[in-house]
């Protein structure tokens, strides 16, 4: 906003002094592929790493209850031969 002011003023007054305001343009220097890169590391480690750590959380717990019933089991069945 601060190095742009005039468009931001064009923006908020509607697009009205410059036509344009609302349309997409590609930019006159695009960003390097180095850039683009590291962006899309970070924004996919930000992403997989959370859901990745509620994966092992998930199995876990899946397996500390599979361990539960187990033990449920043979100890129903050992009171039920009495």
């Amino acid at each position: 906003m601060c190095l742009h002011s005039d468009h931001v003023k064009s923006l908020l007054r509607g697009g009205r002094d410059d036509p344009d305001a609302w349309r997409l343009v590609p930019r006159r220097q695009p960003l390097s592929p180095g850039y683009l890169a590291g962006i899309a590391a970070a924004i996919s480690a930000c992403v997989l790493l959370p859901y990745g750590e509620e994966l092992l959380r998930c199995r876990r717990a899946a397996r500390a209850k599979k361990k539960r019933a187990k033990g449920d089991q043979a100890r129903w069945r050992a009171t039920k031969g009495r």
